[in-house]
């Protein structure tokens, strides 16, 4: 499994989480918090750049929790 595919399952199961225990993604929750996630799926046979379309940019977090006026962002894991 490539590092590109196992940093998607584990973004994956992070968005899963939040969408049982808080709301869904862009949704805001009875407690006031709000969450996204920019996928970051490597789509095979893709054209080139679609990662970057879709907003995949380096640097731009891949998770980002807003909860009591706070933003917590989680990032990939880099080589």
């Amino acid at each position: 499994m490539s590092r590109r595919s196992v940093e998607y399952a584990c973004q994956k199961q992070i968005s899963d989480v939040l969408t049982i225990d808080i709301a869904p993604a862009g949704k805001v929750s009875k407690d006031g918090v709000c969450w996204w996630s920019i996928d970051i799926a490597a789509y095979s046979g893709s054209a080139p750049g679609a990662r970057t379309g879709r907003g995949v940019i380096a640097g731009i977090p891949d998770i980002n929790v807003l909860y009591r006026g706070r933003s917590h962002f989680v990032f990939s894991a880099t080589d």
